[in-house]
């Protein structure tokens, strides 16, 4: 499909497919006010993504429950994969992210 030519990120599940595996720790999570087409509350984050020379600060955007906000608490690890064929997009692993924080309390 022809947009202009703008160029579109790839989505979240073309991210974690395709993209790297790894680990991110959350900087900062700020809630945008605004809610998916499921009620869900958009936060965005700044993350600090492990990489194999260090870390680089990244921002993703994820879609949460009331109850799912602890996920995103500044300093915690996430899993998240990072595709670097468009200038380092990252997305968050929130399927793995649920299970191992239900692994952990159970």
């Amino acid at each position: 499909m022809d947009h202009g030519g703008i160029a579109f990120e790839p989505s979240p599940d073309e991210v974690l497919r395709r993209g790297d595996p790894t680990r991110a720790v959350v900087v900062h999570a700020r809630s945008s006010g605004l809610r998916d087409d499921q009620g869900r509350e958009l936060f965005t984050l700044v993350l600090n993504v492990r990489e194999d020379d260090g870390s680089v600060q990244l921002t993703a955007v994820v879609a949460l429950d009331e109850t799912e906000t602890d996920l995103v608490a500044e300093g915690a690890d996430l899993p998240v994969a990072v595709l670097a064929d468009r200038g380092r997009v990252v997305a968050v692993d929130l399927t793995r992210a649920r299970q191992e924080r239900e692994s952990e309390s159970g």
